[in-house]
């Protein structure tokens, strides 16, 4: 998609634009890669978004205009990430509690927006370039995905690259990632965890599908069979429910009609079941009792491919227990939530409600879904911090809406809107690289919003 300049902006050194596609590139398409050093994952795109970080001090002159360019939204980030400092702050004094595994998410991966802001106020962005990252990662990620699948995710795994190293060198580390059900795994192509591969995948497909549509819509159609196909395989009802959704939004609310829909989902539904109805038939017979549900297509292989996915005799009797169905449970999040709401609204504990349970009550006293981004978010910083954080993502996504008529643009919001909804239930908020390709995707957002609006100004004088 070609996008020209409007203002004479010089041309990004070759350094700057090779370091920024590859940190894009890399935490869409290989986020695990590296290893970890005391239980922190380091690599080396991290590393080189430090330098990014570091690099974007060197221009403070810019910062100004890229500021005024976009006040209302930086503003509303930094009024939140000043209040969650003071909380955090305020939460190691008081209690002594101190979790990279909230910072990073909340203060650091959000930079790379900014960062897009910054360099396209002083560079030439070369859209071209920008939006082939995305339409890349999906493809490598899906294909991968399927070899997962057919070959079994030990053969394919390359340590250090799909697959963080020392994580690798865990026997158990399927199971420890919440992988396995039964003697099928889910699959999750280079993100360790179904549940976390899933979500991103709603957050970037509906941008690649738009631009693929636009280039050939046959192009568009295969991509969206191969997208179902893929998320079905993650055995994530979360992201089911997003892809359910994102199908009916895309085909109905943007002038496609019932018609289509009706044809569509049928077809891209059968092709995601051919491949995934015996792990449904285990799934089912999980929870109805062993053998319930006879076969009634047995896929070609696919005891082979179970074992060599890493499962074994042995889960079912692991799983199969008298504790509540995780399904029903919705694995241990309502125990958490539940726990929060009786620490909070249940003992009308003000200052828990209004600033979070984190840092202020004991932690035996409370739990924290943090699968489920609005429940952590209030359990972190309370209502004040749930509606501080929400401000800059509901400011953007009501701007997206006024021209979501454009491709770009288009692909953006939906994306943002199947993502948070599925947050209700998974939103993989905490885990690498959810935050940083979601910040990434509202960057593209607001990188394309202030083109058009550039170009309509321009066009009116």
């Amino acid at each position: 998609m070609q996008v020209s300049t409007l203002d004479n902006k010089s041309k990004m050194p070759l350094y700057i634009a090779a370091i920024l596609y590859f940190i894009i590139f890399f935490y869409l398409t290989f986020p695990k890669a590296g290893i970890k050093i005391e239980g922190i994952p380091i690599a080396l795109h991290d590393i080189l978004f430090l330098f990014l970080i570091l690099f974007s001090l060197t221009r403070m002159a810019d910062w100004s205009a890229t500021f005024l360019q976009n006040k209302r939204v930086i503003i509303l980030m930094m009024i939140f990430a000043i209040y969650a400092s003071l909380k955090l702050g305020y939460s190691f004094w008081h209690a002594g509690l101190l979790d990279v595994g909230i910072i990073i998410p909340l203060l650091v991966y959000p930079v790379i927006f900014l960062l897009l802001l910054l360099f396209d106020q002083v560079y030439e962005m070369p859209w071209d370039t920008l939006l082939l990252i995305p339409i890349a990662a999906f493809f490598i990620l899906c294909v991968y995905a399927l070899m997962q699948f057919f070959m079994g995710i030990e053969n394919v795994m390359v340590p250090g690259l799909t697959y963080n190293w020392t994580d690798a060198q865990d026997p158990n580390i399927l199971s420890t990632k919440h992988n396995i059900y039964g003697p099928y795994t889910k699959i999750f192509s280079t993100y360790q965890n179904g549940n976390i591969f899933g979500v991103n995948l709603l957050l970037i497909f509906p941008l690649v599908f738009e631009l693929l549509y636009e280039r050939r819509k046959s192009l568009g159609y295969l991509a969206m069979v191969v997208f179902i196909t893929v998320a079905f395989l993650t055995a994530s009802r979360a992201v089911w429910a997003g892809v359910f959704l994102y199908v009916l939004i895309r085909f109905f609310l943007f002038k496609q009609g019932w018609k289509r829909v009706l044809v569509i989902l049928p077809l891209l539904f059968m092709s995601s079941l051919l491949l995934f109805i015996e792990p449904l038939r285990y799934r089912a017979n999980m929870f109805l009792g062993k053998d319930t549900i006879p076969k009634i297509i047995e896929v070609p292989g696919m005891d082979s491919i179970s074992e060599q996915a890493g499962g074994t005799d042995q889960t079912w009797a692991r799983l199969h227990t008298d504790e509540p169905p995780q399904i029903e449970n919705l694995s241990g999040r309502l125990d958490n939530l539940y726990r929060l709401w009786d620490a909070t609204f249940g003992t009308l504990n003000w200052g828990a409600i209004f600033f979070g349970a984190y840092g202020i009550l004991p932690k035996r006293s409370y739990g924290i879904p943090f699968e489920i981004i609005y429940a952590a978010i209030f359990g972190y910083f309370g209502l004040i911090g749930l509606v501080l954080w929400s401000l800059p993502i509901l400011f953007s996504l009501y701007n997206f809406f006024k021209l979501r008529d454009d491709l770009v643009i288009r692909g953006v919001l939906l994306g943002l809107i199947c993502y948070f909804i599925a947050a209700m239930a998974e939103g993989a908020y905490w885990l690498t690289p959810t935050v940083f390709n979601l910040w990434l995707i509202i960057g593209i957002g607001w990188l394309r919003f202030n083109y058009l609006n550039q170009t309509t100004r321009a066009a009116t004088i």
